[in-house]
């Protein structure tokens, strides 16, 4: 996997970004029912890319996975591992070209040879995919275990916390927003779900992926655990508004996905679809999402599982 390495003129960016202003949420978004979701969204993409070919991936998100009792929040972590194998069935029959879970893999355990023996478990389910498996690092996989012991109890294509890959012309962006304000990163046993961060190096490293993509004219989809909308103060990345600007400016990202707010949700934020999927620990069902993108400026996102909501379908700003 290749990498940009050189550093951009983030002063540059950030004074461009001031002048255009704060992003702010498209009033009146949806929010999770007990009805399947199906959502189908135009993607503003420059006219002079061409199309992709089209692809298909599969998105599970906060399975927190353990032998744990459930509790009435609701959390079933039993349930976990049998859910997504039974998911990882349905991905196989769709024959989907790669599966990513979007963190909060485990629940901590308090002790770290458990919390190993758990992501194993539900690696194994997960690694029943017959295709790529990719991970997000969640706040939950860090109570016991670092960022390098997480990668390496994993079938992850890639070991790395942030990384991105490309695939039938698109460029796939996993991000990092376990960190402090002042970029220290959370590691085992002293995570905080409610204060997280992506640190500058990470942004420049975010700004020269994405000129990259653009370069080469890939459309761009994003992957982290953390909220990049700011509906919940609790689970949002605290400079979610910088990093939407940043994807904003680019004009070449499509779409978000991630986790970590149970009850899931949609926005559409300036013409980029931030999708937040529901919890597969919170049912003692499956629940996970199939993206599809046929290449012909559309993203169709299929829910599994009775839990996700009816959000669609939905037409883009400016195609």
């Amino acid at each position: 996997m290749s990498r940009p390495n050189h550093r951009i003129d983030r002063r540059r960016f950030l004074k461009q970004a001031a002048a255009c202003g704060l992003v702010t949420l498209v009033p009146g978004a949806a929010w999770a029912n007990a009805e399947k979701l199906f959502l189908r969204v135009k993607v503003s993409l420059p006219e002079d890319q061409g199309r992709p070919r089209p692809i298909s991936f599969g998105v599970i998100a906060d399975t927190h996975s353990g032998d744990l009792d459930d509790t009435p929040r609701p959390r079933y972590f039993r349930s976990s591992a049998g859910n997504v194998e039974e998911t990882v069935r349905t991905f196989n029959e769709r024959q989907l070209d790669f599966a990513i879970h979007v963190g909060d893999v485990i629940q901590e355990s308090h002790e770290r040879s458990t919390s190993l023996a758990w992501m194993a478990e539900l690696d194994a389910a997960f690694g029943g995919f017959q295709g790529p498996r990719h991970y997000v690092i969640g706040n939950h996989d860090l109570g016991d275990l670092s960022k390098e012991e997480f990668f390496s109890a994993t079938s992850s294509t890639f070991k790395e916390p942030h990384y991105y890959f490309d695939k039938h012309g698109y460029r796939f962006i996993v991000l990092d927003p376990n960190f402090r304000q002042d970029g220290v990163s959370y590691n085992r046993g002293n995570f905080a779900w409610t204060d997280t961060f992506i640190p500058e190096p990470q942004m420049v490293w975010l700004e020269a992926t994405l000129d990259s993509a653009k370069e080469e004219g890939l459309p761009v989809i994003v992957f982290s655990h953390q909220c990049l909308d700011d509906a919940s103060e609790n689970h949002r990345i605290k400079n979610s508004a910088e990093v939407r600007s940043l994807l904003e400016s680019k004009r070449i990202v499509a779409a978000a996905f991630y986790g970590h707010r149970h009850a899931g949700g949609y926005f559409n934020i300036n013409g980029i679809h931030y999708v937040n999927l529901v919890a597969t620990v919170n049912g003692s069902d499956k629940a996970a999402g199939i993206v599809r993108i046929p290449g012909d400026g559309t993203i169709e996102v299929e829910g599994l599982g009775e839990r996700q909501p009816d959000w669609g379908p939905f037409s883009a700003a400016g195609v």
